[in-house]
């Protein structure tokens, strides 16, 4: 029912990276990271954009010169035709099909991360540093979006329909019609390309044995990634980069232990935590009504206006698609992200190896609409003025239509009928296994360790990504 996905940030896997590279001395070391990642079982994904957590639905058309089809008891149907302006021109049969899509995401990034010392100890360890950690990176989706007619019922009829447009005969037409200024769905590839926030920290030591070395930092977000605006709001299922455009503080610590030594082989332990207290802003949603999933797709009647011009003219074609109504510019609260690690590491001469496992964690978003001044009342699919309140973008109950324009006011849809959780991102728990080799060596007298690795990120819930990651790692110390 969502209109995009939040991607796991890529920052707290690269300084988990950064971490278990060879111990900084006095000086600057600087890393790149070339990662690429691709989605994996995209019926999870599907279940969560579409409603009634289905990946494929079945659209159906209400005729009355078909009785069959006037009926809420059919079989199988999810979606009523006439919600998305579409009306067929044959008097003995209705159209028919099913839509389905498997959305699909890649990326290509570039992790920068620069660690320079301020102060050290009298070893040179360093005492006070900072890190500025700088992702870039090509975000690509599709939804692979198809559509099966069943039945065309005599293809559009020639007459202008919902927002003062040409009727049309398929899904295909209907979710790419350009009147629609919101919430379109195409087979395109979709990508974004740009710096996903950049985050500067400053770290501290605050216990440093032979054995065990204990740091701390505190930094901040800063929003450089993507703007959740008109233009991506779009689309379903527009690429993201970084979080949401959300400024963020961010806070952490991290125990680096030797808990093995015998001769040349060492084993660490590397545990850390991330957490980010992130900023509200305010971005272009999409909501439902309450109790009617996909409710932001069903036809309308803007204002009382509207509905008593269209029972005066007997036109029960005119109205408006819901989706350009219920996309506003709402505030959005993302409360917090935090993500803990565990790493194995283990050393010999100048080959190192470690595997660990993340846990990211993503309050759920908290989303309000500053105002709604809209007057608007669902529409029957008798058209005419009528209006309804219990219709769906499935069931048309007939039985239960306000006839009479002069009631409009019975059947506007108020702010306490709209469903704010369905413009929100749910909580997300994900959880990810990693592994990387690497080598120490040194290039015109510097410390170079070049490694590659891979991770299995997972999750239990439909609202996360579950995806394949692989990485090459260069880093130099100055």
């Amino acid at each position: 029912m969502r209109q995009h996905l939040i991607p796991q940030t890529i920052i707290p896997c690269l300084e988990s990276i950064a971490h278990t590279l060879p111990e900084t001395t006095l000086g600057c070391t600087i890393f790149a990271t070339a990662y690429v990642s691709e989605s994996l079982r995209p019926s999870k994904l599907a279940k969560y954009f579409f409603p009634f957590s289905k990946t494929c639905l079945n659209v159906s058309e209400y005729k009355p010169s078909v009785p069959s089809s006037t009926t809420d008891t059919q079989p199988g149907k999810d979606l009523e035709a006439r919600h998305f302006n579409i009306e067929t021109a044959a008097t003995d049969s209705v159209f028919k099909s099913t839509i389905s899509i498997s959305p699909e995401q890649k990326v290509v990034g570039l992790g920068l991360f620069v660690r320079q010392t301020l102060f050290s100890f009298c070893d040179d360890t360093p005492r006070v540093w900072l890190d500025v950690i700088m992702p870039i990176e090509k975000v690509t989706n599709k939804l692979h979006f198809k559509e099966k007619i069943i039945s065309t019922g005599g293809g559009a009829v020639d007459a202008i329909g919902l927002d003062n447009a040409p009727r049309v005969g398929s899904m295909t037409e209907a979710l790419q019609q350009k009147t629609w200024k919101f919430g379109k769905i195409n087979n395109n590839n979709r990508h974004k390309t740009g710096l996903a926030d950049l985050d500067v920290r400053i770290n501290w030591t605050n216990g440093a044995e032979q054995w065990c070395q204990r740091s701390s930092f505190v930094g901040v977000l800063v929003p450089t990634g993507t703007r959740i605006n008109g233009a991506q709001a779009a689309y379903l299922f527009s690429p993201v980069i970084g979080n949401n455009h959300h400024w963020g503080l961010t806070f952490g610590s991290l125990i680096n232990a030797h808990v093995w030594a015998r001769e040349e082989h060492k084993i660490r332990l590397i545990y850390q935590v991330y957490s980010a207290i992130l900023v509200t802003n305010y971005q272009i949603r999409s909501l439902d009504i309450k109790d009617k999933q996909w409710g932001r797709y069903m036809e309308i009647y803007k204002d009382q206006k509207a509905a008593t011009l269209a029972s005066a003219s007997g036109n029960a074609r005119s109205g408006n698609s819901g989706i350009n109504t219920f996309t506003k510019c709402m505030k959005v609260d993302p409360r917090y992200i935090s993500t803990m690690s565990g790493t194995f590491m283990y050393e010999y001469k100048n080959f190192a190896a470690y595997a660990g496992y993340n846990l990211y964690l993503r309050h759920a978003e908290k989303v309000d609409l500053p105002e709604w001044t809209e007057h608007v009342a669902l529409k029957s699919v008798n058209g005419v003025g009528a209006t309804t309140l219990a219709r769906s973008v499935g069931k048309n109950f007939p039985q239960s239509d306000i006839t009479d324009p002069d009631d409009y006011t019975d059947a506007i849809v108020p702010i306490s009928s709209l469903n704010f959780d369905s413009a929100a991102h749910p909580g997300v728990v994900s959880q990810t296994l990693f592994a990387n080799i690497g080598y120490n060596t040194s290039f015109c007298d510097k410390p170079v360790f070049v490694g590659l690795g891979g991770s299995y990120e997972f999750s239990s819930a439909n609202n996360a990504l579950e995806r394949l990651m692989g990485w090459v790692i260069l880093s130099i110390s100055l």
